[in-house]
């Protein structure tokens, strides 16, 4: 069985030690990396190509927007349809989860979504709560419109690979963000089963970082 050490350190967001970048296996050993590492980068790619397609979710988009002020107290003769329906924000964010967990999806382990003020909603294995929003490097560059792929973020002792998207209304202002992760160590093992048939013959990666 053939070991290799997988080796985070590209590409790193938070809590991630400092490295020689050129610090890569070499002979045998760095050329399965390699190869891993290009397996890695092309996951990382469809991660983020989901995220931008749930950026533009016109629920997501309608729970994000600033709320309009309160009215007056309805008239009688207007209809409860031409009211202003509150937006259930959580709940749209939970049953976009539920869409890209399915077994055929990339079932994210890590899926925030935020506001540029506060968070929206938070999958309940992260357990990401106010403070801990503000403390994640990731969410400061979203909130300044900048997006990232196939970085790296070491959260709870865990290692994710990450994927983030401002989100912007139809006039192009932003009004908040979201977040996808999927552990490295998945990759590792779904990697690990694709390299031989033979079980004692396929590549076993170790995480380091």
């Amino acid at each position: 069985m053939l070991r290799l050490g997988g080796v985070t350190h590209y590409g790193c967001l938070l809590g991630c030690p400092r490295r020689n970048q050129d610090e890569k296996p070499r002979g045998l050993l760095g050329k399965h990396y390699k190869r891993y590492e290009q397996y890695q980068q092309g996951l990382g790619q469809a991660v983020s190509s989901v995220a931008n397609v749930l950026a533009s979710d016109e629920g997501l988009l309608r729970a994000l927007a600033p709320q309009p002020e309160a009215r007056p107290e309805s008239s009688p003769d207007e209809t409860e349809d031409s009211a202003a329906k509150p937006v259930d924000g959580k709940a749209i964010a939970k049953s976009i989860l539920d869409r890209v967990s399915g077994k055929q999806s990339i079932s994210p382990d890590m899926f925030i979504v935020f506001s540029t003020r506060s968070l929206l909603w938070s999958d309940p294995r992260t357990a990401l709560d106010e403070n801990g929003l503000r403390e994640l490097e990731p969410v400061a560059r979203i909130r300044s419109g900048q997006a990232f792929f196939n970085k790296v973020l070491i959260i709870k002792g865990e290692a994710l690979q990450i994927a983030g998207v401002p989100i912007r209304d139809a006039k192009g202002d932003l009004i908040g963000g979201l977040i996808l992760g999927v552990k490295v160590e998945r990759y590792m093992k779904q990697y690990q089963v694709q390299s031989d048939k033979r079980e004692r013959m396929q590549h076993q990666l170790s995480l380091v970082h």
